[in-house]
């Protein structure tokens, strides 16, 4: 559990021998950057927390999950370092009703993936609405 601002070079939170096998749980408002080469099994970064992959680091996890409350959201920065995650990512998300939201998707996103967080299967044009954007017929 990470209470105050640190590094993967923390040994105090970071073992060398068995990290890999480690849950990360970064908590409100503190900061958790990458070094080197790490790997840990689940991340979560509770809201206004931080994980800043750092230049020339590579940090792979089995799972991130990404925390809100309110406004305040948790955030990832990528600094020209590699962030690779092996399973799921979890993304808190507060959509207003009747407001369209832009979400940007990697290509071969299925929305046969869009799931509650209860696991229960939303039904597509009752539940959500997803549409195609293109930038060009807008400029």
């Amino acid at each position: 559990m990470i209470k105050t601002n640190t590094t993967t070079d923390n040994d105090e939170y970071f073992d060398k021998k068995e990290c890999d096998k480690c849950d990360v749980i970064v908590l409100k408002n503190k900061v958790l950057t990458t070094h080197g080469t790490k790997a840990n099994r689940n991340v979560k970064l509770y809201e206004g927390a931080e994980l800043v992959v750092d230049n020339a680091s590579s940090y792979t996890v089995n799972s991130l999950a990404l925390r809100r409350e309110n406004d305040t959201v948790s955030s990832l920065y990528l600094n020209g370092g590699t962030l690779t995650v092996n399973d799921k990512i979890y993304f808190d998300l507060y959509i207003t009703p009747d407001d369209w939201h832009y979400i940007s998707l990697p290509g071969n996103f299925s929305l046969s993936n869009v799931k509650y967080a209860d696991g229960k299967t939303p039904v597509h044009t009752k539940d959500f609405w997803a549409r195609h954007y293109d930038g060009k017929l807008r400029s």
